[in-house]
């Protein structure tokens, strides 16, 4: 087999220091502790990389959770409609809804003149499925103006889009 040179290796792992990706994948007969040290650093920068992502990640859909309370609790729907993926899905007891079902349906709870409620989140937590993935699971709260309240758990995953985060799939 013949010896790659760090300038092949390096074009080969551009995303690499050239001195790294050379000294990485330089031939040396068997011996595997030479690269130990190498791939330990890139395990690592990966590993990094990956929380960097889930601490942005638990930043901005927390955002977005507090956004959609806010816009919901002044009725503000057409706002709010676009933090669901094209492909949104709802899963509850009674069944699947489509995006267009579920915001169908947001609509009649939100039309003027109903008591819509307060809404809030809870609890909630936000872990990485992935690079473009999160689920983000916690509780809701709807306080009506008559003191009942409706509450229970929901976990929703997330894909990163060119346009931001957006709710692929929630059970309630």
């Amino acid at each position: 087999m013949a010896q790659q040179t760090n300038r092949d290796c390096h074009k080969r792992f551009h995303f690499l220091p050239q001195s790294m990706a050379g000294s990485l994948f330089a031939q040396s007969g068997n011996d595997m502790n030479k690269y130990r040290p190498g791939l330990t650093l890139v395990f690592l920068l990966l590993l990094a990389a990956n929380q960097v992502l889930a601490g942005d990640a638990d930043s901005e859909i927390s955002q977005m959770l507090d956004y959609f309370a806010d816009e919901w609790n002044a009725g503000e729907l057409a706002s709010i409609e676009g933090q669901f993926h094209k492909d949104f899905v709802l899963v509850t007891e009674d069944g699947v809804q489509s995006r267009d079902e579920r915001i169908s349906e947001l609509r009649m709870v939100i039309s003027p003149g109903n008591d819509h409620g307060t809404l809030s989140f809870e609890s909630v937590m936000v872990e990485p499925l992935g690079k473009d993935h999160v689920v983000a699971y916690g509780r809701t709260r709807l306080v009506f103006k008559d003191g009942t309240e409706l509450g229970g758990m929901f976990s929703t995953v997330y894909v990163n889009t060119p346009f931001g985060w957006k709710a692929l799939l929630t059970h309630e």
